[in-house]
This record gives structure tokens, sequence and C-alpha cells, in this order.
């Protein structure tokens, strides 16, 4: 079990090696303003790194896009480790892994600018620079960079900059938090409404249900009562409608079947629910969950997520609540 210090030192070496503006210094992300423009000087020839969710993810298709659109797909091996050729191409960069088992959703990173010299441009694509990436559109969608002009126009060393600097101070928080648990994937910064009311019940869809009221202290596994309604969630349509917020937002995804495909699968049972940390935010009570599942053919894992307090219960509001 990871410790929350020894997660964001990973964490933060994770996004520094992935985002070819970003670098580590000290206990703190520094970023180069001024980086090397492809064309000025010899240019990496290849682009490598390892594309991982929960663990190393074999035979993804990685797919790059560059500003002006042109793209190319390479699979990386099997051990999640990737190398696609860079010639011609110009940054920014749009990285999206797709895992073939479906186990993983889809995974993001970015390249702003190459560095000179012809080494190669290592860019990992993890949940974490999903989490990253997100932040740098306005809808917290990281597929919104498809988009024709938006790759060119929201990808910079500036706006990655300020987006590695709030996903910091949300791993600073994690750790210095007294409830933090087994910190293994970062809380992503708001992408909505600031209204705490808004946040966590969606009450401009006047879903009165969900009205949060004034959380308690609440701890260990405090949320364990959600089992039996994440258990019949995952065979039940309409009771996921009832558990899951209408605002869910999670790394980009506004639905929790395509945020946790592998959850959701046909015949997938939950095996297990832990609380890892319970937090507070504007007077309202969260709580980041890791459900554990098996599948039909016996694979396992853990998907994460984060849930409310309201005054009817919890309810899955996603990390980006």
């Amino acid at each position: 079990m990871w410790t929350s210090t020894r997660f964001q030192a990973v964490a933060k070496l994770l996004i520094a090696a992935s985002l070819a503006v970003a670098t580590l210094s000290g206990c703190k992300f520094s970023t180069d303003t001024n980086p090397t423009v492809s064309g000025q000087q010899t240019a990496p020839a290849s682009v490598v790194g390892m594309v991982a969710g929960d663990d190393a993810i074999p035979h993804a298709r990685v797919t790059i896009t560059d500003s002006t659109g042109r793209s190319l797909s390479v699979n990386s091996d099997g051990a999640g480790s990737y190398v696609a050729p860079l010639g011609g191409m110009k940054a920014p960069l749009l990285i999206v892994a797709n895992d073939p088992s479906g186990t993983t959703e889809d995974l993001y990173a970015v390249v702003a600018a190459f560095p000179s010299g012809s080494a190669p441009v290592v860019a990992n694509v993890t949940r974490l620079t999903t989490s990253l990436v997100s932040l740098l559109t306005d809808s917290g969608n990281p597929a919104d960079l498809m988009a024709s002009g938006n790759l060119a126009s929201l990808v910079s060393a500036d706006a990655i900059g300020a987006a590695v600097s709030r996903l910091d101070a949300s791993l600073s928080t994690a750790s210095s938090s007294a409830q933090t648990g087994s910190g293994n994937v970062a809380e992503v910064p708001a992408a909505r409404s600031e209204t705490p009311a808004a946040e966590v019940s969606g009450q401009d869809n006047a879903q009165a249900t969900n009205q949060p009221g004034v959380a308690g202290v609440v701890g260990g596994n405090a949320v364990s009562s959600l089992s039996a309604q994440i258990a019949q969630c995952l065979t039940d349509g309409a009771a996921c409608a009832q558990l899951v917020d209408a605002q869910f937002l999670e790394n980009g995804y506004t639905s929790f079947a395509a945020a946790h495909p592998a959850l959701v699968a046909s015949g997938t049972k939950m095996t297990s629910i832990e609380t890892q940390k319970v937090f507070s935010r504007n007077g309202y009570q969260y709580a980041q969950i890791s459900i554990g599942w098996v599948s039909t053919d016996g694979r396992t894992g853990s998907d994460i997520t984060v849930v409310a307090q309201t005054r009817s219960g919890w309810v899955i509001v996603g990390n980006q609540m």
C-alpha cells in the first residue's frame, strides 16, 4: 500500500516525464516558459513513453496528433512501452492511448514543444496526465483537444504550467490531510460550478433528493453503506441513475459507465469497497473510495471515484466535483 507522500513524489515525476515543459524542482513543479521550438535546432526524431492505468497497459493503441491535424498510430509493447517517429510533426502534440481490453478508459497526454537536441521526447500516458490534460479545456473533457484548432490554441507552456500548479496544489493538500489513506490517484480540481449545492447535487436541475446537508465527521470505512447500492448499480441502470449525481464528472467523463468501463461491464461483480480518504470542501463532506471488482473471465481490479454526503445518503460525483 502506497503512502500519500510516496504517491505525491511519484505522481510529480510522472507528470514531469510526460510534459515537455514540466520539470521537477525539489518537491515542487517548475515550468520552462521558454522551451525550444521545433525547427530552431535539431529536433527529436521520436517520442517514447509508458502507457499505464492501474498497471502498465500492453498493446495499447497510441495515437499522436500534431498541431496541423496530422496523426499517426503505434502500439505499445507487452510491457506498455511505446515508440513513435516524429518526422515532420509539429508541436504541440496530443497523445491518446486506447486499452484494447477495455479495462482502462482512454488516456491522454500532451507535449507543448520539442526540446532541442535529438534525444527522444518522453511522454508517459497515464490517468494522472489525463487529469492534467482535462484542466486545459473549459469543459474538463480532454477529448475536446481533438477539435479543430483547439490543440494549438489551448496547449502552451503557460497553460500547462498553470495546470501543473493546480494539480501540484491538490497533491500537496492530499499529502497533508490527516485522513489520507492510500492515495493512489490525484484529486482533480473542480471543472464546473463553485457553488457547493450545485457541485454535489446538481440543484440547477432541481434534484431535491440530492441536496447536501451539513456534513458530520466521518472516517474509517465510512461509506461502506454504499456497498449494496453500488452492487445493484452494476446490474440495474435505474439504480445507477439514483446513485450517480446528474453532474458527475471524472477525468473529463460525464458518464459513470464511460469513466469505469471495466467496473460496469456485463457480469462484473463488486468484491470490496474501501474509503481511501475523507475531505471537506466549502463545508461539504466527500470521500475518495476504491471499488474492487472481478470480471466474468476472472480478471480483478479496482476503480477509484469520489462520493459526496447528502441529506439522503452518499452519491457518486466523480473526481472533478
